[in-house]
């Protein structure tokens, strides 16, 4: 392993732990076992080390997306499966969890920062996968940008912050409610 994937290692770790306020450079070094000069040969500041990482989760994640999509389900039933991944993936991840709680506690810029460009990335992906799907005839005309963010808003919703007032729903669950939402509405028909 080379220094700067022993440094970005150590700066994850640091960065789960104790979040991007209570890391310094001298502990990310310590972590890492080198010297705080040799960070400097790498990275300007830990900004920019906390970039490079949330590079490398939005490169994750986008890859966990792509593995749940199978050839054998409906572009509807694909979307579900991308963004259930997706979210439990930031659900799950210390790192993020962590982020997650800086901001909310401490409002730290840099945290605020790093999840305000994960959302945006996401944001992306599902409109890029709307975009697709309308053009294969798989889902009606819309705005896909406007289309992804209120997607991507209610299975934040369903998956996120429902969980941390109610309880966990199932996948199962999480796709009925996206399907009856989405794709049948609520409304009985006469």
């Amino acid at each position: 392993m080379d220094k700067k994937e022993k440094i970005m290692q150590a700066a994850t770790q640091s960065f789960s732990m104790f979040g991007f306020k209570g890391t310094s450079v001298d502990h990310i070094a310590k972590i890492a076992g080198v010297g705080k000069g040799t960070i400097y040969t790498y990275f300007e500041n830990k900004e920019v080390i906390l970039q490079e990482i949330i590079q490398a989760l939005i490169r994750e994640m986008k890859e966990n997306a792509e593995n749940a999509i199978g050839i054998d389900r409906t572009a509807f039933e694909n979307l579900h499966e991308v963004l259930y991944s997706v979210l439990l993936y930031r659900k799950e991840h210390v790192l993020m969890i962590k982020l997650s709680q800086e901001v909310k506690e401490f409002a730290t810029e840099a945290a605020k920062q790093a999840l305000v460009q994960i959302e945006k990335e996401l944001l992306s992906y599902i409109q890029v996968f709307i975009e697709k799907a309308i053009a294969n005839k798989k889902f009606k005309e819309c705005n896909p940008e406007i289309t992804a963010f209120v997607i991507f808003k209610m299975y934040i919703s369903l998956v996120v912050e429902w969980n941390e007032k109610r309880g966990t729903l199932t996948n199962e669950e999480v796709y009925e409610l996206f399907k009856l939402y989405l794709m049948e509405g609520l409304v009985i028909k006469r």
